[in-house]
């Protein structure tokens, strides 16, 4: 069992993978992972970067990459949503969904840049909404 001091996002995956690791955690398309091999993944990842010098308390996310954060969390779901929107009649699409992260509402430690990225997309995908409700 988790302890308060162990509720961050990385081992709180860690945990729900040891206890349904066959279960599949991410759907794209027609591919599928379990737990099993999103953990796997994923400490693979954690190799790599630690490998390059990035440790735990690492400032990642430091306001230095701001603009890349934003092309990437704000910029990039925006040009894809335009791209998409001449089809949005032909294909009847009434729908579109877009996930953010609990970093749109909160600031977060070390994250200055993603944090800003996410609030910037929910505001965005908000205004969107009531521009196209009001259509």
């Amino acid at each position: 069992m988790l302890n308060s001091n162990d509720l961050h996002f990385a081992n709180i995956w860690e945990h729900v993978s040891d206890i349904i690791p066959n279960r599949i955690a991410i759907v794209c398309g027609e591919n599928k992972k379990t737990w099993r091999e999103y953990e796997q993944d994923s400490a693979k990842l954690a190799s790599f970067l630690y490998s390059q010098g990035i440790k735990e308390d690492s400032k990642v996310m430091s306001i230095k990459n701001t603009k890349s954060m934003i092309d990437l969390n704000y910029t990039s779901v925006l040009n894809i949503i335009i791209s998409l929107q001449k089809y949005f009649d032909v294909l009847s699409i009434k729908q579109v969904a877009v996930v953010s992260s609990v970093a749109a509402w909160r600031g977060l430690p070390m994250a200055a840049a993603y944090c800003s990225s996410k609030a910037a997309l929910k505001s965005a995908i908000e205004s969107i909404e009531l521009d196209y409700s009001n259509a």
